[in-house]
């Protein structure tokens, strides 16, 4: 693969992200402001995972179906449509939470289309030999673009307001858009290879879930990789009361502290290649799971703003770790006509359980206590360890993808 697609594919996926975590950071912030309610709040964020969830029933089908680029290319235009609409609706009409559950629409809809795009772009333009590597910068970049963008959400938001954080957002995505069309021109067709297209959406869905079915392993290994998205959506329902009330600080301590959870996983991507040569890939994935185990705990038992940070930062280390280790292990096992599909099955599961907790968890701040969400973390987590310690000593025998099993999908 020509050395401009990766760079290019790397600076794509970190402006795009930016543009989106400027606006994830701020959204649930201002509905909690204009509002005061916790429960809106879960409300805004179960239209983002329920639309994400009716994505993810066709989407993997259509990374499968189609060139990923030209995927990942349709989700940014979708994007930037859904930021352009509610903003023009709140200049001319002022705040209604419809505004902001449509806002949310272009993560929901636009990031479920773009994330199994983008792996599947990286297993298309990269050997076994680089993906850890490769999927390190793309953690790195994702990170700084989406949790790092925290901070300057924060900043945003105190001093100008929530427009112009959506008119920033809007800019990225645009610019997402102009360098995902160079990218598609450069790679003319020839990264992604283009399964059967006389399969229809039923029956590759069908054959997506048989194959999950006979790669139980597969699948394990599927729901610990979706753990951090599930605790990482209730943490963005349950920071912003956690922070106002719990910790009584401001917009700008909540960014900061978005940022930490960016930072921990921007060190990840930069030192996990390096620890992966001296530990083992396992005892990284139990250590990481541990840590969220912790962090789900403490904030439980403890409303801190210095342990909040602190573990927000490890935390942020851990979730990375464990993406970064499991989709290079994924992207060896899983046969590219079958690899959309698998992740999209696995997200809808995980946005399924994202929308319940967060629910759940914002019911649980306003009925019980600020902090009392963090046990559902806490809770998770564990039952992520006891899934992962169910299937850890099966790693190593599924190391080569000729084990794997391809069922037919006729």
């Amino acid at each position: 693969m020509r050395t401009p697609v990766i760079p290019l594919f790397l600076f794509s996926d970190f402006i795009t992200q930016f543009g989106a975590g400027v606006l994830l950071t701020s959204t649930n912030w201002y509905v909690l402001d204009m509002t005061g309610s916790n429960t809106l709040v879960a409300l805004v964020s179960a239209a983002n995972t329920v639309s994400g969830l009716v994505v993810s029933l066709f989407g993997g089908m259509l990374v499968d179906r189609y060139r990923a680029q030209n995927v990942a290319l349709a989700s940014h235009i979708i994007r930037t449509i859904l930021v352009v609409i509610p903003l023009l609706l709140l200049i001319a009409f002022g705040f209604r939470i419809e505004f902001m559950v449509l806002l949310v629409l272009n993560n929901g809809i636009g990031w479920n289309l773009y994330y199994p795009s983008s792996k599947a772009l990286i297993q298309a333009i990269t050997n076994r030999r680089n993906v850890t590597r490769v999927n390190s910068a793309a953690e790195v970049s994702m990170q700084i673009g989406l949790f790092a963008s925290g901070a300057v959400a924060g900043l945003l938001y105190r001093y100008w307001g929530f427009i112009l954080i959506m008119v920033v957002s809007a800019v990225m995505f645009l610019a997402g858009i102009l360098s995902t069309i160079m990218l598609v021109a450069l790679l003319k067709g020839g990264a992604q290879a283009v399964p059967a297209r006389n399969e229809g959406i039923v029956a590759g869905m069908r054959g997506g879930i048989a194959y999950l079915w006979h790669n139980m392993v597969i699948t394990g290994l599927c729901i610990v990789l979706y753990t951090p998205f599930v605790i990482g959506n209730v943490n963005q329902t349950l920071l912003p009361g956690f922070v106002q009330t719990g910790l009584h600080a401001d917009s700008i301590a909540f960014g900061a502290i978005q940022s930490l959870w960016g930072v921990g996983a921007c060190l990840a991507g930069l030192t996990v290649n390096l620890i992966g040569r001296r530990i083992a890939a396992e005892r990284m994935l139990i250590a990481s799971i541990a840590a969220l185990i912790v962090f789900g705990l403490a904030l439980f038992l403890w409303q801190s703003l210095p342990v909040t940070g602190v573990l927000t930062f490890i935390s942020g280390y851990a979730d990375a770790v464990i993406r970064i280790t499991l989709y290079s292990r994924l992207m060896g096992l899983i046969p590219s006509a079958y690899f959309g599909r698998t992740l999209s099955l696995m997200n809808a599961i995980s946005l399924i359980l994202q929308t319940l907790l967060s629910q759940v968890a914002g019911v649980m701040m306003d009925v019980v206590s600020v902090a009392s969400g963090y046990a559902l973390i806490c809770a998770a987590s564990v039952i992520t360890l006891l899934v992962f310690l169910r299937t850890r000593s099966a790693m190593t025998e599924a190391a080569e993808p000729a084990k794997a099993t391809y069922p037919s999908t006729r």
